[in-house]
């Protein structure tokens, strides 16, 4: 299925750069023709009074066949099986089976639609990213939980970036998340400085980094 071994290696990096992120990640798998998009969630509301954007991270790979897909796994599991595959040198893989109420992921960016809308500095994005890993490291406890992070993430990366060149009549702002997805999922090579063009479609902004995409839907509706 998988078009051949670098795009099992791609895949491979993408499910462990997540997992750093989020030991207990969850990817969604949508496939189009030729192509999957491996999607994973940066952050999300926590509950129906949270105001945090949902940002998602979103690497396409292409197939070598063009299976329906549209599930949601868990990331480790999904490690084990193309470590499997790469071990027997194949790239079939075997998914593992899907998992239920993962709140983000029934958040559909649209597949179509897109049209630019701005653009936005690579060294922009680095230093923000940095200064919200900073802010984020002097907030946490000594020994937090899952909870305590998720919150001070959420707090921290919801807030808006400066730096963004909005062409659009109606202005919408990035969240300081999306710099951090650039970051921990590896899509801006240092040797990129910019810019970085930015769309829109519908409720939703995309940004178009050289190694991936980064989503961010800037409403409440579906």
């Amino acid at each position: 299925m998988l078009d051949n071994e670098r795009t099992l290696r791609d895949v491979m990096i993408f499910i462990r750069r997540a997992r750093s992120f989020n030991p207990q990640a969850a990817l969604r798998l949508s496939s189009a023709p030729g192509a999957l998009g491996v999607f994973a969630n940066v952050i999300s509301p926590q509950n129906l009074l949270d105001t945090a954007p949902t940002v998602l991270a979103m690497r396409a790979v292409p197939l070598s066949s063009s299976p329906e897909i549209d599930t949601v796994v868990d990331a480790r599991a999904l490690e084990l099986s193309l470590q499997s595959v790469a071990d027997q040198q194949k790239l079939d893989i075997h998914l593992p089976g899907p998992l239920m109420n993962v709140a983000w992921a029934g958040t559909r960016p649209p597949a179509s639609g897109w049209v630019p809308c701005g653009e936005i500095g690579a060294e922009d994005l680095r230093g923000v990213a940095r200064s919200g890993m900073d802010e984020v490291a002097r907030a946490l406890p000594d020994n937090p939980g899952a909870a305590v992070v998720s919150t001070v993430r959420n707090r921290v990366w919801s807030e808006p970036m400066g730096g963004f060149n909005n062409a659009d009549s109606e202005p919408a702002q990035l969240p300081r998340a999306v710099a951090l997805a650039c970051e921990i999922f590896g899509f801006l090579p240092r040797d990129i400085a910019g810019p970085i063009r930015v769309l829109k479609s519908e409720n939703w902004l995309r940004l178009n980094a050289p190694a991936g995409y980064v989503l961010v839907k800037t409403g409440r509706g579906h």
